[in-house]
């Protein structure tokens, strides 16, 4: 359960981390007064749906350890979130 603990808590960092630059890279936008921007689908790309995946991680990897006692039942869903940290960067990013 150790490994899958450690697993869980780098993917909420770094989906927390992801969310604190969504946050900056729209601040930015917001004090140079750009009009129409950031959209709504902007806000909720970038800083609600990393903060929605480290939540949910967070509650899943509380769920876990207090009631399951099944490593692979919160490492499966720690190794998905952690290898959805790259489509996710590429399309917040710009693309290739």
């Amino acid at each position: 359960m150790k490994t899958a603990n450690i697993t869980a808590a780098v993917a909420i960092v770094l989906w927390l981390g992801l969310a604190m630059l969504g946050r900056d890279s729209l601040i930015d936008v917001l004090v140079d007064d750009v009009p129409d921007w950031p959209t709504m689908t902007s806000i909720d790309f970038g800083i609600v749906l990393p903060m929605s995946v480290a939540t949910a991680l967070l509650a899943w990897a509380w769920l876990c350890n207090g009631f399951l006692c099944r490593p692979w039942a919160l490492a499966a869903p720690s190794v998905m979130c952690l290898a959805a940290i790259l489509p996710y960067i590429l399309v917040m990013g710009g693309g290739v």
